[in-house]
């Protein structure tokens, strides 16, 4: 049943966004982004593997950072102490000085 749900979600999308699933890619969008990312994934996770936000992080071009939150699933990653490291990261971006400011 799920997998049907996510068929008919895809569907959907694409035909209300004219464009096909199988031409996105996360990764040569993310070649495009110079603007700092944080990706944060569930080192558990085994519904999108911890390898798809290792090779998106791997293609960005800005100051990036991701944190592989241990022993979390999918949806799970923005528990506990995860969120420390958030906070850690918006102060050292913020304070970051950027071209032309």
């Amino acid at each position: 049943m799920k997998s049907n749900t996510i068929r008919r979600a895809f569907q959907l999308a694409e035909s209300e966004a004219r464009f096909t699933v199988e031409s996105v890619s996360p990764e040569a969008s993310a070649r495009r982004i110079d603007v700092p990312v944080l990706l944060i994934h569930g080192s558990s996770d085994r519904e999108t593997p911890p390898d798809h936000s290792r090779r998106v992080f791997e293609a960005l071009r800005g100051p990036k950072q991701l944190i592989l939150v241990p022993n979390a699933g999918h949806n799970q990653s923005l528990r506990g102490e995860v969120w420390q490291d958030i906070d850690a990261w918006l102060d050292r971006t913020l304070s970051a000085p950027t071209v032309g400011r």
